[in-house]
């Protein structure tokens, strides 16, 4: 992985958080268009007003490709998804390219949006995870605990 950096994620990067978005967003359960997860109030809010003053994000770069991107975002009781456990633990939004899955970009984001996140005084980060996701299994190597079960996908939260 030495050639892929590891940069703050600005302003610029919107349209990359939109199209990850989409990506993470779209359910081996369910598939559906851009058009209609960008319409849905709960996947647009994980974007929408990119960056709020609270958000912390990490972009991972080959080259000036951006190929992944996680972040962190507080949400509100009416904001809540599937990942929402309270108003004081930020939810973490994390995609890799499919061409970049499995060589260690996904580690290097993790690493870098927690070391971020502490650095803003955040103590403790949320996710939700489809139950096929091959990603779960890291996000257990990274120390996240299962806090919430379903039959397809378990909320986990990570003590910073």
């Amino acid at each position: 992985m030495a050639d892929v950096t590891i940069r703050p994620a600005t302003a610029d990067d919107l349209p990359f958080l939109l199209e990850t978005m989409v990506e993470i967003a779209n359910s081996p359960y369910y598939r559906r268009t851009r058009e209609d997860l960008l319409a849905d109030p709960r996947v647009r809010h994980y974007v929408e007003g990119w960056p709020r003053p609270s958000d912390v994000g990490v972009i991972a770069v080959r080259g000036e490709r951006p190929v992944g991107v996680a972040w962190v975002r507080f949400f509100g009781e009416d904001e809540r998804s599937d990942g929402f456990v309270s108003e004081d633990i930020p939810e973490l939004a994390v995609g890799v390219d499919a061409a970049e899955r499995g060589k260690g970009a996904g580690r290097l984001l993790m690493t870098a949006v927690h070391d971020a996140a502490r650095a803003a005084g955040i103590r403790r980060t949320s996710l939700s995870v489809d139950r096929p996701n091959r990603a779960a299994e890291m996000y257990l190597a990274q120390g996240y605990q299962e806090v919430r079960s379903t039959e397809n996908s378990r909320v986990m939260v990570l003590e910073l």
